[in-house]
């Protein structure tokens, strides 16, 4: 069966007689006549090929199937009755979940302060992080695979909003005692020493190899690794 085939207005029907356990009280809750309720049941019993509810004395009791998907079609019907009720975002009231990109380097500055703001701010709303392909996070973005998504400056076309969260700043890190390296670092012997890029790619440039190439420029890499952690020691 196709969703254009569905008629949400009977599965409200099959929701009041379940809660209500009456076809009668189902209606004053819908603000239906009996006859429309009841008409509405044949419909329903029609498309699912199923009793759904048996009358026991003056009670009407759920059948196995109607059971088995009540929940689904209460949060159906929950989800879609607030989607149109919404016209604005209320964090104090929210309780969606919400999929972020980011990528594991990032997550340990980012997420305890998010988290803290969240649960002063938001208490409902919950967070999932993953790892997004930069190549491809304009694209969720658009599908709604991810809300929001993380990550260095980059060049994403006008129907991406962006905002700088922090200032993000390089460092140089090397071994105690250089032989190379005094107190100031200059170019030059920047350039001379062997390097190790970080990244989790197989392949491509940094951020960093950009601007030195915007700058001429070009340092020797004699190692590729995943993270800064492995880098540093």
């Amino acid at each position: 069966m196709h969703v254009h085939q569905l008629d949400l207005n009977l599965f409200a029907v099959l929701e009041a007689i379940h809660s209500e356990g009456s076809v009668t009280r189902a209606g004053k809750k819908l603000n239906l006549t009996q006859p429309a309720i009841s008409h509405s049941l044949r419909r329903l019993r029609d498309m699912l090929k199923d009793d759904l509810f048996i009358r026991y004395g003056a009670k009407m009791v759920p059948t196995p199937l109607s059971r088995r998907i009540i929940g689904d079609v209460r949060t159906a019907l929950q989800l879609l009755e607030l989607s149109v009720q919404e016209t604005g975002f209320d964090p104090a009231r929210s309780t969606r979940l919400f999929q972020i990109g980011m990528r594991n380097v990032l997550q340990p500055t980012i997420l305890p302060p998010l988290m803290r703001r969240i649960q002063s701010a938001a208490p409902g709303v919950t967070l999932s992080c993953h790892r997004v392909d930069r190549q491809e996070i304009e694209q969720d973005l658009a599908s709604g695979t991810v809300d929001a998504a993380v990550d260095i400056a980059m060049p994403v076309s006008d129907a991406i909003r962006q905002t700088q969260l922090s200032p993000w700043v390089y460092v140089v890190v090397s071994r105690a005692n250089h032989p190379a390296i005094s107190s100031r670092l200059n170019l030059k012997t920047y350039l001379s020493q062997g390097h190790i890029l970080v990244s989790s790619r197989r392949v491509g440039t940094t951020l960093i190899d950009v601007e030195l190439k915007n700058r001429g420029a070009k340092r020797i890499v004699v190692l590729r690794c995943q993270d800064y952690f492995t880098a540093c020691r």
